[in-house]
């Protein structure tokens, strides 16, 4: 992509910091973990500083601390970099923190594929039994405000640990 040699190693230096990968540099691929060689994968493409990242599940295979410095650098470089992050992720905890337009997809019977949801987290994620027919896991948070609307006739709708915080702190300050 035309960087000077002291551009790539600033670059490369940046990316690894992102991911708090210093300590691997030097070692060879086959001596990483599993959750290391995908930090470090990704670490490479975020060196090149794209303006569109497409990624394909990638906090598979992460533990949580791994999970969140991914997640903690890809807000990094969508904010400070402005760039563009597709994904897929089948975990719906991380996309509801993490997505700001979420489009689930089908395959109708006629073949062929169709967007059947889009819009933002909450709106999608509102829609728990729609969700579920198309085979989508949904939040647990969704699933427990849900029962606790059921149950107490109230009218949560959160998403995410934070938002949950908020509404029943709300809730029981009432």
């Amino acid at each position: 992509i035309g960087i000077p040699p002291d551009g790539i190693r600033a670059r490369v230096d940046a990316a690894l910091a992102m991911f708090r990968l210093e300590r691997l540099r030097g070692r060879p691929p086959h001596g990483l973990s599993g959750g290391e060689k995908k930090r470090v994968a990704l670490a490479s493409v975020l060196a090149m500083r794209p303006a569109v990242i497409i990624l394909d599940e990638p906090l598979g295979g992460l533990d949580p601390a791994g999970r969140d410095e991914v997640l903690a650098a890809l807000s990094t470089l969508r904010s400070e970099l402005d760039a563009t992050i597709v994904m897929t992720e089948g975990d719906p905890e991380a996309v509801a923190a993490f997505a700001r337009r979420l489009l689930v997809l089908e395959r109708p019977p006629n073949g062929g594929t169709r967007v059947a949801l889009d819009g933002p987290p909450g709106a999608v994620f509102r829609q728990a039994e729609r969700l579920e027919s198309l085979g989508v896991d949904v939040p647990q948070l969704v699933r427990v405000a849900a029962g606790l609307n059921r149950r107490l006739g109230t009218e949560f709708d959160f998403a995410t640990a934070g938002e949950a915080q908020k509404a029943l702190a709300a809730y029981l300050g009432r």
